[in-house]
């Protein structure tokens, strides 16, 4: 083609070339963003040191968590105006700092959600955590807990006009975790109920058998209505996560029956885990079950 004898139809054509090659690079997901499209419904997932889910319905977002370290959540905000669609609500399932700290740098984005029982469990337990890591994160963390805008009540709900279920899981990884079922799409957003090879942030050992259970529960009732499984940390997965969880946290007892060091314990892990990302989460793991009162 001759640059300086096209008509005005060819110029059309070089334009809409050049407006659909900027508006796909503008568009271009970060490495550390997955996307999956389920008849037509986007899921967005952030991978930080914690996973934020993103939903994106027709015409809205629904967020779940708000990432960890403020640099994530900078990330994360910037992503959500390249979507181009209002957020309705971000989550909160849980009142672990991994999960609500970004809140800070996220303000104005959207209503703050999460139940009654978390909004207790951040009461009680969110000043303890911004105490802990002052020092560590200094000048990287909120000034006060989070206080949500909204109390959300657990059972079917629309968001968006797309069907999810709410529902409320005691005294596993943490005192009160929501998860999140999309019938139509067969999506279930576990959270920190579900990990992918990953080290898991356990507890208490009785809490541990409770996650067990509950984790058993979910893999008999849910596996065949919900084949995509969303993770607090690691890759999304499908089912199979269940069990996963399952072994490890069956390993993590019966390592716990030796009566072994905090050291020991530890080396033990990572020797049955050799591959697993997250040894950071392992030493948290210890200092819950190697503390006074264990």
């Amino acid at each position: 083609m001759n640059l300086f004898n096209i008509n005005t139809r060819q110029i059309l054509v070089i334009l809409g070339l050049l407006s659909i090659s900027f508006a796909s690079m503008a568009m271009t997901k970060p490495e550390n963003v997955d996307v999956m499209d389920i008849n037509g419904t986007r899921i967005h997932t952030f991978h930080g040191i914690s996973n934020s889910h993103i939903i994106e319905t027709k015409n809205a977002l629904f967020m779940i968590d708000a990432q960890f370290m403020f640099k994530h959540a900078d990330q994360l905000k910037s992503y959500i105006e390249s979507i181009g669609k209002p957020m309705n609500m971000i989550v909160l399932s849980h009142n672990h700092p991994d999960h609500w700290f970004g809140t800070e740098r996220l303000k104005g984005v959207a209503p703050i959600a999460t139940s009654q029982n978390v909004i207790d469990d951040l009461k009680t337990g969110g000043g303890r955590y911004l105490k802990v890591l002052k020092k560590k994160l200094k000048g990287q963390l909120p000034e006060k807990v989070v206080v949500p805008d909204q109390t959300l009540a657990l059972g079917a709900q629309q968001w968006g006009g797309l069907e999810v279920i709410l529902e409320e899981f005691p005294e596993q990884e943490a005192h009160h975790t929501l998860i999140v079922k999309i019938p139509s799409l067969g999506v279930l957003i576990a959270q920190d109920m579900v990990y992918n090879n990953m080290f898991l942030v356990a507890s208490e050992r009785s809490r541990n058998q409770h996650w067990k259970e509950q984790l058993g529960q979910l893999k008999d009732k849910e596996s065949k209505a919900y084949p995509h499984v969303l993770t607090g940390h690691g890759k999304n997965g499908g089912p199979e996560l269940y069990q996963q969880n399952i072994d490890y946290l069956t390993d993590l007892e019966n390592v716990m029956k030796e009566n072994l060091s905090k050291e020991e314990t530890t080396k033990k892990m990572i020797a049955l885990y050799p591959e697993r990302g997250g040894k950071g989460m392992l030493q948290i793991s210890m200092r819950n079950l190697f503390s006074k009162g264990h």
